[in-house]
């Protein structure tokens, strides 16, 4: 049993090694969909992406390397009129989600709008099916 995981983490650092098969890329879009700029500070516990004063239809990306025992998370806080609010816009949960799309980078995207904030895999015109609302202004 001890020689099988021996061998199972010696066979794991190689393939990490010889061609990082055990990561996963994403990329992350953040859009303002109101009609005001807000502000948008993302970060993770290792990566800063930093704070944004985001127009109308602008957005935020970056692009990041998820390792095979899926502990990555980043949050985004949202700054608009009164409201602000914060939440996780990728983990564990979201991992699932974005990698059923995609060519080798797989996408998330999130859409600020008035009544809460939208998740989609693709960047098909909103509204429509793809897009799902996860948050609310006021939920917490």
């Amino acid at each position: 049993m001890k020689s099988s995981f021996i061998f199972f983490m010696i066979f794991l650092t190689k393939c990490y090694a010889i061609n990082d098969s055990l990561t996963f890329s994403f990329e992350m879009h953040v859009r303002n969909g109101v009609s005001d700029p807000m502000w948008v500070h993302c970060a993770s516990k290792d990566d800063e992406i930093g704070k944004f004063h985001l127009q109308p239809n602008e957005e935020i990306k970056w692009k990041f390397n998820v390792q095979f025992f899926l502990r990555t998370t980043y949050f985004c806080h949202f700054w608009w009129k009164n409201l602000d609010r914060a939440f996780e816009v990728f983990n564990k949960d979201y991992y699932h989600k974005c990698s059923k799309q995609g060519n080798g980078v797989f996408p998330c995207y999130w859409l600020a709008k008035p009544d809460g904030f939208y998740f989609a895999t693709s960047d098909k015109p909103f509204p429509g099916p793809d897009w799902t609302i996860e948050h609310t202004w006021t939920d917490k």
